[in-house]
């Protein structure tokens, strides 16, 4: 079985110098704490750290590639109408390679520095798995060797609030109706009591007119 060739850097490598989330972890400090715990165990040993940081800030832009991209073929193009060879193939051709030429040489360079950097580290593995928790913990994705997981936690019965709110809803809304049935038997009650008042005092006193609404006799 063929070893693994270790001069030819991995690809996770590649994926974690191109991390912006690792890239902010090493020049600002308010991100520094994305990288911390590695940082405090020496999984990023302070060499390694050191030669990231010199990295990022000596690599040029690509923004310097882009711009020149398009200055060489605006100042071509200008040159040839000058000429009368606008439309001549060498002029088609030196827009080509002026437009695609500053893009290929800062890619070619881009990935010999960072091959260098690979063979430079002390431990390649531990920059690898601080530019991968860094993205981690960026996102909030929950670690198990940091955290237990919330299948691991125990089950409460104990209603959530939101839950909690849900039952007690119920009789909230319905207190209304309770307090509205209760008059509406304390205002029945009320009326036949006070007929029945009425008709007790016209039978203990015949002779005492009776209302309006009163034409009927109780016996």
């Amino acid at each position: 079985m063929d070893e693994p060739d270790e001069s030819r850097p991995p690809r996770a490598w590649f994926v974690a110098l191109g991390s912006p989330i690792f890239v902010a972890a090493l020049q600002q400090s308010s991100a520094r704490t994305l990288i911390q715990r590695e940082l405090d165990e020496e999984i990023l040993t302070p060499s390694d750290y050191s030669k990231l940081v010199e990295y990022y800030d000596r690599r040029p832009s690509i923004m310097t590639a882009s711009i020149l991209s398009f200055v060489l073929p605006v100042t071509l193009i200008f040159v040839a109408k000058r000429a009368k060879m606008l439309r001549s193939p060498i002029t088609l051709l030196g827009l080509v390679g002026s437009s695609t030429s500053p893009l290929l040489y800062h890619g070619v360079s881009e990935f010999g520095k960072s091959v260098d950097l690979y063979h430079a580290l002390e431990n390649r593995d531990g920059v690898i798995t601080a530019a991968a928790n860094a993205e981690r913990r960026y996102r909030h994705v929950p670690d198990r060797s940091e955290s237990a997981s919330e299948f691991d936690q125990p089950r409460s019965d104990t209603p959530s609030p939101r839950q909690s709110n849900k039952l007690t809803a119920t009789p909230q809304s319905s207190r209304w109706e309770q307090i509205r049935a209760s008059h509406s038997q304390s205002a029945q009650s009320s009326s036949w009591d006070s007929i029945r008042q009425r008709h007790e005092a016209a039978r203990v006193n015949p002779g005492a007119p009776r209302s309006s609404g009163e034409d009927w006799s109780p016996e």
